[in-house]
C-alpha cells in the first residue's frame, strides 16, 4: 500500500532523487531541455512502482523529459 504523496513526501522524493540540483520547496523552478519550457516543482508528476521506487515525469503535455533532463534556469543579471 502507498503513502499520499503529501507536499512534504513529494519535496523529500526531489531531494533524495535528484543527484543535479538541491531542492529547497516545490515552488522552485526547473527547465526542461526536452520541451524546453520552466517546470515547477509541485507540479511534477511523481507516480510510484510496485516497489515503492518513484518516477519523475515532466508535467508539460507530450514532455518524456525525466529527473535528468532538469536543470536550474540561467539568470541573465
Amino acid at each position: 500500500m502507498s503513502l499520499p504523496l503529501t507536499a512534504g513526501r513529494r519535496l523529500r522524493l526531489l531531494q533524495i532523487h535528484d543527484a543535479n540540483t538541491q531542492w529547497w520547496n516545490l515552488d522552485e523552478i526547473r527547465f526542461c531541455r526536452v520541451c524546453l519550457k520552466p517546470i515547477v516543482g509541485k507540479d511534477i508528476r511523481i507516480t510510484l512502482d510496485d516497489q515503492e521506487r518513484p518516477h519523475f515525469a515532466c508535467p508539460t503535455p507530450g514532455c518524456h523529459g525525466t529527473l535528468p533532463d532538469w536543470e536550474l534556469p540561467r539568470l541573465h543579471l
